[in-house]
């Protein structure tokens, strides 16, 4: 019983330690070029660029689709804020 629970610390623990896989705005624009015309699959794509996650092609088609483009380039846990959002905090912060 006592192995079972170092085991399944030891699991947690490197699973904490992952690193959030980092794809290029370059690699991001590729998937969502090929992916426009219909030709290929997310699976397709996922294993030739090494993408984890079909979501995440996804989402980067939804920006592409809504206009947002300019998310590609997004840093990885970065917030993004449209430009009037951050008109109007720094006007309400404004001393």
């Amino acid at each position: 019983m006592v192995v079972n629970t170092i085991i399944d610390k030891v699991e947690v623990f490197f699973l904490m330690m992952r690193k959030k896989k980092v794809y290029s705005e370059e690699l991001k624009r590729e998937v969502i070029r090929l992916k426009l015309p219909g030709e290929y699959s997310n699976q397709e794509l996922m294993n030739q660029f090494g993408i984890k996650n079909r979501t995440q092609i996804k989402t980067w088609m939804k920006w592409f689709r809504d206009g947002e483009e300019q998310r590609l380039a997004q840093p990885i846990g970065k917030p993004y804020f449209t430009d009037s959002y951050m008109g109007n905090w720094i006007l309400a912060n404004q001393q």
